[in-house]
């Protein structure tokens, strides 16, 4: 998957930037949703484990394991240097 991806952004290189045609054409990535950041240097992501529960931490937010598909995934992206730009592509 990465060379694939190496192949495709070589392609563009002279733009630097790959297209939702060029994602999309990576066969892993057919049929499934994928959600591009375009963020600064230094940029934190975070991403709480979904199975733990209220007794497995003693801090807020607390995050409650139940079964897929109600189970919720959260993610946070904190930066200091700039703005962060999160894509959906479905």
């Amino acid at each position: 998957m990465q060379e694939r991806l190496r192949d495709l952004s070589a392609i563009n290189q002279k733009w630097l930037f790959v297209t939702f045609e060029d994602i999309k054409a990576v066969p892993c990535f057919q049929n499934e949703t994928i959600i591009a950041i375009k963020a600064p240097y230094s940029t934190v992501l975070e991403v709480p484990d979904p199975f733990v529960t209220c007794e497995d931490i003693k801090a807020v937010p607390c995050f409650q394991a139940v079964d897929y598909p109600q189970r919720r995934y959260e993610m946070t992206l904190i930066s200091t240097m700039g703005p962060i730009d999160v894509y959906f592509i479905s």
